[in-house]
C-alpha cells in the first residue's frame, strides 16, 4: 500500500532537482551570454576589418591570372623563336617571382626605409594594385601594336615589361597580403581568415568569367584597358577605405 506514495514522493524529489538543474543551466547560460559579446564582437569586428579588404584583392586575382591565359593567346600572335612554344611563354612569371622576391627583400624594401619610406603592408599592396593596373595598359598597348601590324611580326620579347610589372605587383600584393591577413586576424580565427584569403582566387576567377561573357567591343587592346580602368578605380577606393586602418601591433 507504500508503494504509490514512494513513488510519488520519489517523482517529487526528481522534479525538485530537475528543476534545480534546469535553473542553473539558465543562469550560466545567461552569464556566458553576458561575459562573451565582448571578445565575441571583437574577432568578429577584426574577422570583418581584414575581409572588406580581401574583397580588394579579388579583382587583383582577376587580373593576374590572365598571364596564364588571356596573355598566351597574345603570346600565339606574336613572333616567336622556333624553340619556344607559345604555350611556356608564362614560365617566366615564375622566373621573374624567384628574382623579384629577394631583390624587394633585400634591396628595394631596406633602399626604401633608409630613404624614410616606410610602407606598411596595405601601402604595399595599394602599390601593387597600382603595379598591376599599369601592367594591363602596357599589355592593351601591346595589343593595339599587334593588332596594326603585319601577321607574327612583333616580337614575343615585348611582353616582358608587362611580366615585369605583374610579378612587382605580385610581391607587393600576394605575399604582402598572406602575412597581413595571418598578423591581424585573431589567433584563433586563422585558419578561417587564410581559407578566405585562398577563395579570393577563386572569385577573381569567377569575376573574369562573368566579364568574359558580356558583349564587349573586340577593339584591339580594349580588354586589357578596360581591366586596368578597374583595377585603378579599385586602388582609389582601396586608398581612401584604408587610410585609417589600425593594425593589430
Amino acid at each position: 500500500m507504500d508503494y504509490p506514495r514512494l513513488t510519488s514522493l520519489q517523482c517529487s524529489f526528481q522534479s525538485t532537482r530537475c528543476h534545480q538543474r534546469k535553473s542553473h543551466v539558465s543562469l550560466s547560460l545567461s552569464l556566458c551570454f553576458l561575459v562573451m559579446p565582448s571578445s565575441f564582437n571583437c574577432c568578429l569586428f577584426s574577422r570583418w576589418r581584414i575581409i572588406k579588404i580581401f574583397g580588394f584583392v579579388t579583382l587583383f586575382w582577376a587580373l593576374y591570372e590572365q598571364h596564364a591565359s588571356k596573355w598566351l593567346q597574345q603570346a600565339d600572335e606574336m613572333r616567336l623563336p622556333d624553340w619556344l612554344a607559345y604555350e611556356q611563354t608564362s614560365a617566366v612569371n615564375a622566373v621573374l617571382i624567384l628574382i623579384l622576391v629577394p631583390l624587394f627583400n633585400n634591396v628595394i624594401y631596406p633602399v626604401l626605409d633608409k630613404c624614410g619610406v616606410r610602407l606598411q603592408p596595405l601601402r604595399r599592396m595599394l602599390v601593387g594594385f597600382v603595379l598591376t593596373g599599369l601592367s594591363f595598359i602596357v599589355a592593351g598597348a601591346l595589343d593595339v601594336v599587334i593588332g596594326y601590324s603585319p601577321t607574327k611580326s612583333v616580337s614575343i620579347l615585348w611582353q616582358l615589361p608587362q611580366y615585369v610589372i605583374l610579378g612587382g605587383a605580385e610581391v607587393m600584393v600576394s605575399i604582402t597580403g598572406l602575412q597581413f591577413a595571418y598578423d591581424e586576424s585573431p589567433s584563433t580565427m586563422r585558419g578561417a581568415v587564410m581559407g578566405l584569403w585562398l577563395m579570393t582566387t577563386a572569385l577573381g576567377n569567377l569575376l573574369v568569367v562573368v566579364i568574359t561573357l558580356l558583349p564587349l567591343p573586340t577593339w584591339p587592346g580594349f580588354e586589357p584597358f578596360l581591366y586596368a580602368g578597374l583595377m585603378l578605380i579599385f586602388s582609389s577606393v582601396f586608398f581612401f577605405v584604408t587610410r585609417t586602418y589600425k593594425y593589430n601591433n
